[in-house]
Parts: structure tokens; C-alpha cells; sequence
């Protein structure tokens, strides 16, 4: 019946866990380094990535464990996630990766 109040909570959570991705590494800073021919990767940009991801799987688990989400909750809180960095301007491999790293590091 007041499932709409953890609905809000679960989205407000993913907004903030994306929001916090969004300012450690824009989408700008991934385009200003991306691979090309002859590029080396950027370490200092990785290094700052894992730390985001880090961070962030960090957040949602201890979220899912104190709210006792179930699947639907942890469904919700990921494809939320997904959304919002997909409305930050983030490309399609850039969500498949953090996506992966938060479904396995978050349970």
C-alpha cells in the first residue's frame, strides 16, 4: 500500500549515486580521452573511474542492506541509475560497464 514512499527513496538514492559519478568523471572528461589510434590510456582518469565505482557500489549495498531491498528494489535502484546517467549524456558502453561493475559489486 505505501510502496511508493520506498520507490521515492530508492530513486532519490540512484539520482545521487549517478550525480556523484557524473561529477567525479563527466562525460566530457571520457570524450577528451578517448582511445584512438596511437593514444595511450589515460591511468589517472581509470584510477579516478575505479574510485567513482567504487564509491558508488559502496553506497548501494549498504542502501540495499539496510532497506532490505528485494529484487524488484534492486532492480528499480540499478535501471534508475542507468537512467539518470543516460540523461547526464553518457554513451551506451560507458553505462554497460558501470552497469556490470554496480550489479556485481552491490548485491
Amino acid at each position: 500500500m505505501f510502496f511508493w514512499r520506498k520507490n521515492r527513496t530508492i530513486d532519490a538514492v540512484a539520482f545521487e549515486v549517478a550525480d556523484e559519478i557524473y561529477s567525479q568523471v563527466p562525460p566530457e572528461m571520457l570524450l577528451a580521452s578517448a582511445q584512438g589510434p596511437g593514444r595511450k590510456p589515460d591511468k589517472k582518469l581509470d584510477r579516478k573511474l575505479a574510485r567513482a565505482q567504487q564509491a558508488s557500489a559502496r553506497r548501494l549495498r549498504e542502501f540495499i542492506q539496510v532497506q532490505e531491498l528485494g529484487v524488484y528494489g534492486k532492480a528499480r535502484i540499478n535501471l534508475k541509475v542507468i537512467e539518470r546517467l543516460r540523461e547526464h549524456g553518457y554513451g551506451e558502453d560507458f553505462i554497460d560497464q558501470v552497469k556490470d561493475y554496480l550489479l556485481l559489486e552491490a548485491r
